[in-house]
C-alpha cells in the first residue's frame, strides 16, 4: 500500500472547517477536500506549491465544506465530486451561499457524484470511497493508505451533529461502529472540524461510542 502521502491542513471559514490537500510526496498532482470557503487562500497554496488539482472532492453538501467549490474548479479545471443522496443539499447550499456572499459558488450540473466502494486514484494514491451517512444522507469518507478524512462524521471525542436535515443518529453511530471503526487502530482520523486523532483513540476513549 502506497502510503508516501502529502497532507496539507487548511482551516478555513467562520466554522473553522479543514480544508486537505491531499496528494503524493514526490508528485504535483494533488486533490482538494472538502475547501469550504476562502478560495483565494487555497489557490494561493496551490500555486505556491505548484499543485495540480485532479478533483475537488466534498465529504458532504453543508455549506461550510463546499463553499469554494466553484471558484476552484474554475481555477484549477478539476472537476467537483460528493454523493448524489447529497443533491437535495445542493439547492439549499446555493442558496445559502448566495445570501451570504452575493454569488454562486455552486452548480448542481458541474457534481460528478460518487459512490461508496469506489476508487479515485490519484497519482500512486487509490482513494476509497466509504458511504457513511447520518451526518446526512449522503455523507462520505475518504481512505488514503493509513489516513482517513472524515468529513463531519466522527471528530475528537465527538461524533457529527444529527439535527440538521438529513441527519439521524442512529445511522451516524452505525456508519461509525460498522465502517469506521474496523479499521486498524493507527489510522488517523482527518476530521471536518477540529484536530486530528486516530481510531484507536476514539474506539478507547470516545464516549458516543461507549
Amino acid at each position: 500500500m502506497v502510503d508516501d502521502i502529502r497532507i496539507q491542513t487548511i482551516p478555513v471559514g467562520q466554522l473553522g472547517t479543514n480544508c486537505y490537500l491531499v496528494g503524493n510526496l514526490n508528485s504535483k498532482s494533488s486533490v482538494i477536500i472538502d475547501p469550504g470557503d476562502e478560495a483565494g487562500k487555497i489557490a494561493d497554496l496551490i500555486e505556491a506549491e505548484g499543485l495540480e488539482i485532479t478533483h475537488i472532492i466534498n465529504t458532504h453538501g453543508h455549506y461550510d465544506h463546499i463553499g469554494a467549490n466553484g471558484a476552484l474548479s474554475l481555477k484549477t479545471g478539476a472537476r467537483i465530486y460528493m454523493s448524489k443522496e447529497d443533491e437535495d443539499l445542493l439547492v439549499a447550499s446555493e442558496n445559502d451561499l448566495f445570501a451570504l456572499y452575493g454569488e454562486t459558488f455552486l452548480k448542481s450540473k458541474e457534481i460528478e457524484y460518487l459512490r461508496g466502494g469506489q476508487e479515485i486514484v490519484v497519482g500512486k494514491i487509490k482513494m476509497k470511497i466509504i458511504s457513511t451517512p447520518g451526518h446526512t444522507r449522503g455523507g462520505i469518507s475518504i481512505l488514503a493508505g493509513s489516513h482517513l478524512f472524515v468529513g463531519d462524521t466522527l471528530f475528537s471525542g465527538s461524533i457529527g451533529r444529527t439535527d440538521l436535515p438529513g441527519g439521524d443518529f442512529d445511522t451516524l453511530i452505525e456508519s461509525i461502529r460498522s465502517r469506521l471503526l474496523t479499521l486498524p487502530d493507527e489510522t488517523t482520523v482527518y476530521p471536518g472540524h477540529g484536530p486530528k486523532t486516530t481510531i484507536g483513540a476514539e474506539r478507547a476513549t470516545n464516549p458516543y461510542l461507549a
